[in-house]
């Protein structure tokens, strides 16, 4: 499991994110593209279920916009199959996918949609077990006491179907680098629920934890 800093994106996340950029553009030829290299590098670091079911979302949208139709059914195609789809009424009303709803496979793909959100809504998002939490806060750490430090560390944590976390990304930093390992190091040793889609699938995704640090004050 990795600890790392906002800025510290794997290759993969991070085309996913300029990706993101160039569809807010409207350059949807190279959105398309990076989203690509993105799946292509996938396996280089832990993707979570809602995330990629997110980013194969868009790329159908980029897709589709750039009038690549064909790869655009398939992406969405990838996106229902994910056990965090759950969109079938905003793909419906979606008009970025417009191009798709003469295509030949677009009932397919609603069949298939409808299918999904039958089988997957309602369902439970990945959560902190918050007991776990109380009775194994953070310690503070001796010399940032000492320095009299105190603040708030954003953490986000990629919580897998097992439940495990499989990577805490520090999204807020509390301004001390003690105060920051103290709060991510304690993250690992919590426990943790993953996604649980409405037929009993797990799902993996991210929990944003926010811990904060200050003397005299209960965890």
């Amino acid at each position: 499991m990795a600890t790392m800093s906002a800025t510290a994106f794997a290759q993969s996340e991070e085309w996913a994110v300029q990706a993101m950029k160039k569809y807010k553009e409207k350059d949807y030829g190279a959105c398309a593209d990076l989203f690509e290299r993105s799946f292509a590098e996938k396996s280089q670091y832990f993707v979570d279920d809602m995330t990629l079911e997110r980013n194969l979302y868009s790329a159908s949208c980029c897709l589709a916009l750039a009038g690549r139709g064909e790869a655009a059914a398939a992406r969405l195609e990838k996106a229902i199959e994910n056990p965090a789809f759950v969109g079938y009424d905003h793909m419906m009303k979606d008009q970025d996918l417009t191009v798709l709803h003469n295509s030949q496979n677009w009932e397919f793909v609603l069949k298939a949609a409808k299918a999904a959100m039958q089988a997957r809504s309602p369902i439970t998002y990945p959560s902190l077990d918050r007991e776990s939490a109380k009775k194994n806060p953070p310690l503070f750490p001796r010399e940032a006491m000492k320095a009299d430090a105190s603040g708030i560390v954003v953490l986000v944590v990629t919580v897998g179907a097992d439940a495990s976390p499989k990577k805490i990304l520090i999204e807020q930093s509390s301004g001390d680098e003690l105060l920051d390992s103290a709060a991510a190091e304690t993250a690992k040793t919590w426990q943790y629920r993953p996604g649980v889609a409405k037929d009993g699938t797990r799902f993996s995704g991210r929990v944003r934890v926010p811990i904060e640090f200050r003397r005299n004050r209960k965890f």
